[in-house]
């Protein structure tokens, strides 16, 4: 499959699929661009195409290292270095200067612990809201 037609166009590509064959290429993305992988969390499964995964430009974060390379198969096939975890930047323990020739890409393989912080963040909403 070619995405490039709809995806050259965005700044923000996401992809969530299950499949073994990679459906996001190097010419599908401009510089410049972030793309969420979310889907195919297994050694098997591939989102990105190798010419992506090992592309000079890109720049990889994960949710945790021990899934991206336990679970994510567009990490593991490819051996391409995670350069952080998602949380490390958010919480300043590991700086990204972004560049407009450059590709970053967040493989989120899925943590409990995250979809907890985040159920609790909306009840919380939900219940500072309620009139009664």
């Amino acid at each position: 499959m070619c995405f490039s037609v709809v995806t050259r166009n965005y700044t923000y590509v996401f992809t969530n699929m299950s499949t073994r064959v990679s459906v996001l290429s190097l010419g599908d993305v401009k510089d410049g661009a972030h793309v969420n992988v979310v889907g195919g969390t297994s050694p098997s499964a591939r989102e990105v195409a190798d010419d992506l995964m090992l592309s000079e430009k890109l720049r990889v974060f994960a949710d945790s290292y021990d899934s991206a390379y336990k679970e994510a198969g567009d990490i593991m096939q490819t051996k391409v270095e995670v350069y952080s975890e998602i949380g490390e930047v958010f919480a300043g323990k590991k700086d990204y200067t972004w560049s407009p020739s450059n590709v970053t890409l967040f493989k989120n393989s899925g943590l409990g612990c995250q979809d907890v912080v985040c159920a609790n963040l909306v009840y919380r909403k939900y219940i500072e809201n309620q009139s009664c």
